[in-house]
Parts: structure tokens; sequence; C-alpha cells
């Protein structure tokens, strides 16, 4: 999937309405950032980074041949304490195989007060890439950054537990629509999809459980 996909995914697209809501968040964060330097810390294509123009440098870290600017070495980078004043980091954590040292990796590298901006998932499908290690509730989510050093401002849900519920069914049982019929098939389920997450949303709201999370956090 391209980075312009990520931000306005195909309307069949099996996680439209996941990608779309992930998009809304981000752009909301980002609105608010600016300074000198952000990292994208696990970069893949930097899906977000039209969205942080607030920074007059964006710096890529990525495993090695993967072509970011710097070398993830296990979750090491070989940069200065407090270099950057924002840490990226989307879909990352659950492939980390010790997500304690990635959060203490990237505490390091943020300058006092820096921030880190985090997504990463809920309730979700396996999708090893090449490892899919970890899923969280919000709480456990927010325990997690703040034992590495971090205050936590906010913990943002993306799309309800019966939306993203409802995503991961359609997806498993698409498998066994002809495929003639999977583009309308995947419309309609996105529909359905965007209903049910708007009627959770609305009856019950909850925090604490979501397909993806965003989470904010300042350097202490």
């Amino acid at each position: 999937m391209t980075s312009a996909n990520r931000l306005d995914p195909p309307r069949t697209h099996h996680a439209r309405v996941i990608l779309q809501e992930l998009a809304r968040a981000m752009r909301a964060v980002a609105a608010g950032m600016s300074g000198e330097a952000l990292l994208d810390y696990g970069s893949g294509d930097s899906p977000y980074r039209s969205l942080f123009g607030g920074f007059a440098r964006y710096v890529t870290a990525d495993l090695a041949g993967e072509g970011a600017d710097l070398t993830i070495e296990g979750t090491k980078v070989d940069v200065a304490d407090g270099s950057f004043d924002a840490v990226l980091s989307t879909q990352v954590l659950e492939h980390v195989p010790e997500p304690d040292a990635y959060l203490a990796e990237a505490h390091r590298m943020l300058a006092p007060g820096g921030k880190l901006v985090l997504s990463t998932h809920g309730i979700y499908w396996y999708h090893p890439s090449p490892e899919d290690l970890w899923r969280w509730t919000g709480p456990g989510l927010r325990r997690q950054v703040e034992r590495r050093g971090f205050r936590v401002l906010d913990v943002v849900p993306v799309v309800s537990p019966p939306g993203a519920a409802l995503t991961m069914f359609f997806q498993y049982f698409g498998r066994a629509v002809p495929s003639s019929l999977r583009p309308a098939w995947k419309v309609a389920a996105q529909w359905l999809v965007r209903v049910a997450d708007r009627l959770a949303s609305a009856l019950t709201p909850t925090a604490d459980d979501a397909a993806l999370f965003v989470v904010v956090a300042e350097r202490i």
C-alpha cells in the first residue's frame, strides 16, 4: 500500500474505515506539532510524512536495506541523546520483540519535553512482517509507555470494538467470495463497518478498546 493510500484508501480496501480514521487522528495530532527535527522510528515508506510539515527536518530510521536515513540495529539508532524534538512510530510496536527497549530508545533520542506519537494495535488480525507479537488495551498501552519515562498526554481510540470485529469478520469470510464479487463485497462491508462504528461510538463510547490507538506522550 502506498503512502497516499494510507491517507485516502480505495473504497475496495478491506480496512478502509480503520485507515481513514487513523489518518484523521494523525492529522489532528500533527496539526499542533512543530520543531527542528522529527524521527520516523521504523519508518517504512513514511506514510504520514506529509502531515508533519511543522518540522524543519524529517529523518527516517529503519532496518538495514530499507533505504532509511538511519539504520536500526535491534532497537538502537546511532544518534546522540536528545537529538529529536519528536519521535513518530506508526504500526511498529506490535512487531518489536522488546517493546520496553524500543520505547526506552525513543525516550533516549528525544530532547526533554519532546513528544512521542505512537500508533499500534488493539483489536486486529495477525499480520507478520516479519513478526506480529503484541496487542494492547488503552490502559495497558498507557502503562507500557509511562513506565519508560513518558508522561502520556492522550490515548486516542481509533474504530470501536464492533467496527474492528466486523472488519476482521469481513476480511476472513471475504476469502470465500468469488473474485468477481469481491470489490462489491468490500465496499458493502466497509459501509457496514462505518455504520457499526458510529453506532457503537455514540451508544457506548470507550477509550479502552479499539482497533488501533494513537498515543501522544511527552518525555519527562
